[in-house]
């Protein structure tokens, strides 16, 4: 079999390439803009280790106890820069001060694409927020190892099938190796999003000089929405529901054909899982819409990560039926995969721009608050 044949279960998570002696694989973006395997056949020698550690065609992680927490930082400037609670930057900062390494996905310098670097390489805050984007994580595993060989502490922040890359290759056996995933809604196009970020640029007159896809500054945490900010000094913010690039991620139709089904929602690799904690609403839970945290322990090593961030953080242990929300496998129907094909295929034909306008938001902003209000309506008559 050749890694490649594996086509619409492939993850792009790199470890394939990553781990191949020879260098025969480099991830590339395919037609549709997600990172896949290319195979130079003249440099294969047909070990199959790229076969061996794929976490598609490999068995399941580890299973332990799990134990769940709400948590926010301390420290109010860090907790605002963060998408949620800022957990990362706790996690992140012990393992700086112990003169470790932190490995973590960061923009591009032109913030078209996303790569996974370390802090070697980049800032912490480079690091930081969330980016609703597929990146390229060829040769961090790589870095990762020889970090680890240095005697180094390594703490790897990722997608659940990236973190299934990196136990994969690097196994259980480094005790100063932390694997970080967070509940993933899935890979969008990195195409799509190119083609966004060229469209704003070009109505605002500038190059994009940041990108926030959860920024808390104007409408608080739970309402939190995209934020780009240009050289010329202007900016462009909008809440999920009228933005081009977010709606359709939202909508599943520019996701990775693999993250529709995806296993690694109940199959973890990772030590700790971290995430928004929207259990706050089963809880009744009072908060100051400033951001909280999810963190779930998988094993012991979760645990004692946990521990050694208590001084930094607010944390409290809760009930698993506050904290499992997201730990389930979905499957989306065959419906919803057809129209993601079609979609597709209108922006191999006509970009992503062009066709989202002739989707959803034909009409319009007031279009779509009208339809919005009408939903709303309808609820309370069904009441």
């Amino acid at each position: 079999m050749n890694i490649t044949e594996i086509t619409k279960k492939c993850t792009g998570c790199a470890a394939c390439a990553d781990s191949c002696p020879t260098g025969a694989l480099r991830m590339t973006l395919n037609a549709d803009g997600f990172y896949v395997p290319v195979l130079q056949e003249e440099k294969c020698v047909g070990c199959e280790k790229c076969i061996k550690v794929c976490p598609m065609l490999s068995d399941s992680g580890e299973a332990g106890e799990r134990h769940y927490f709400y948590a926010w930082n301390k420290d109010e400037s860090v907790r605002a820069a963060s998408s949620s609670g800022g957990i990362f930057s706790a996690l992140a900062e012990g393992v700086l001060a112990d003169g470790g390494v932190v490995f973590g996905a960061s923009y591009a310098a032109d913030y078209k694409s996303v790569y996974m670097t370390s802090t070697e390489k980049t800032s912490l805050e480079a690091l930081r927020v969330s980016k609703y984007v597929q990146s390229n994580a060829e040769g961090v595993y790589k870095e990762m190892e020889a970090a680890l060989k240095e005697g180094k502490r390594v703490l790897f922040v990722g997608s659940p099938c990236q973190a299934a890359a990196a136990r994969n290759i690097l196994g259980y056996q480094w005790d100063k190796l932390t694997i970080v995933d967070f509940l993933c809604g899935g890979f969008p196009s990195s195409t799509c999003y190119a083609q966004y970020i060229e469209w704003l640029e070009q109505k605002y007159g500038a190059k994009a000089a940041s990108v926030n896809f959860r920024d808390k500054s104007k409408t608080g945490w739970v309402s939190s929405g995209i934020r780009v900010k240009f050289e010329n000094g202007k900016e462009y913010f909008s809440k999920p529901e009228y933005d081009y690039y977010y709606y359709y991620y939202f909508s599943n139709l520019i996701k990775n054909e693999s993250c529709l089904s995806c296993k690694f929602r109940l199959d973890r690799y990772a030590d700790l899982t971290i995430a928004d904690f929207w259990g706050f609403r089963k809880m009744n839970l009072t908060h100051d819409d400033k951001g909280m945290s999810l963190i779930v322990a998988h094993n012991a090593k979760g645990m004692k990560a946990i521990e050694a961030i208590e001084d930094t953080v607010c944390s409290c242990e809760i009930e698993e039926e506050y904290g499992a929300y997201d730990f389930v496998f979905k499957e989306r129907p065959d419906e919803e995969k057809e129209l993601r094909f079609r979609f597709l295929e209108d922006v191999r034909r006509q970009g992503f721009v062009k066709t989202a306008k002739n989707g959803y938001f034909k009409g319009g902003k007031p279009l779509i608050i009208l339809n919005k209000i009408k939903r709303r309506l309808l609820c309370i008559v069904k009441r």
